[in-house]
């Protein structure tokens, strides 16, 4: 996870991501404010380390930076549901000396981060010369926020992150209606400089990349509705790899079936499939 540290009256960072030893260029001692986008530990795991900083976040994402149950409930909260194994690996795959793990679906080690207020749309984030606007962009999250300077048309946008491997909604929370909106959002925004959450600084070409972010998104629709051509269960749709290539790790397959989900349900209430017990068509 890209961190943002902003220097001014005051010093704040928004994000915090996994690795400590970058959280350390920041000078945590002297930061006075995180603004945390979202609940996902790859945003907050760091926040432990900003010791006399304020911590904010949406009002939607409190619970889950707060409560292990609520933070355990948006990642892998369907799991018995959708899983015949039983819940027990490590779910960090980049950092591993910092992982979270589930065990018997209970958590073993959880980033908790105090709040101490929240923030919601619209909301100005005064820092001295820069002020951030709330840009609430649910979708990924419920809460799910971006922010954004507008005077210099610089956007931190977070998981909004357009990225060539297209957007993530595997969170039990997610809404894949509510995130193409405010992808389009973030579009006509129009913003200068465009900070994502993950990869690179975004200077040019942002109508094309929302374009490719979101064809992911679109391709696969197209690719379920050839295939519900003829009545298809939920596992025999995951057994088709629309998103992720590799199940090896049970985790990929379990987000697999809850990303699928979602298009399921968006094309059900476009009413372009239909459901029937444990089987989707058209």
């Amino acid at each position: 996870c890209n961190c943002l540290l902003i220097e001014d009256e005051i010093r704040a960072v928004i994000d915090t991501g996994l690795e400590m030893e970058v959280i350390e260029e920041c000078q945590p001692e002297r930061v006075d404010l995180v603004i945390n986008s979202h609940g996902h530990g790859d945003h907050i795991h760091g926040n432990r380390a900003f010791t006399r900083a304020k911590v904010a976040i949406h009002r939607l994402e409190v619970d889950t930076i707060i409560s292990k149950e609520a933070f355990a409930d948006g990642l892998v909260g369907s799991w018995a549901d959708l899983m015949s194994v039983p819940l027990n690996f490590n779910v960090d795959f980049d950092y591993p000396e910092t992982g979270l793990t589930f065990k018997d679906t209970q958590i073993i080690r959880f980033p908790k981060s105090r709040v101490d207020f929240t923030f919601d749309e619209g909301d100005i984030i005064d820092l001295g010369e820069v002020k951030l606007t709330v840009i609430h962009t649910p979708g990924h999250t419920a809460g799910h926020s971006c922010f954004y300077w507008e005077r210099e048309g610089i956007l931190f946008s977070t998981d909004i992150d357009l990225t060539r491997s297209g957007p993530w909604y595997g969170d039990k929370m997610s809404n894949l209606d509510q995130l193409i909106a405010s992808v389009y959002r973030i579009r006509d925004l129009k913003p200068r400089i465009l900070i994502p959450g993950h990869g690179r600084v975004i200077t040019d070409n942002l109508e094309q990349r929302v374009e490719v972010y979101l064809s992911h998104v679109f391709q696969r629709e197209e690719k379920l509705l050839l295939i519900l051509k003829q009545p298809q269960t939920l596992d025999a749709l995951a057994d088709q790899h629309l998103i992720y290539q590799d199940h090896g790790n049970p985790l990929f397959r379990y987000w697999e079936k809850v990303m699928l989900l979602k298009h399921l349900e968006r094309l059900e209430r476009r009413g372009l499939i239909k459901q029937s017990d444990d089987q989707y068509f058209i």
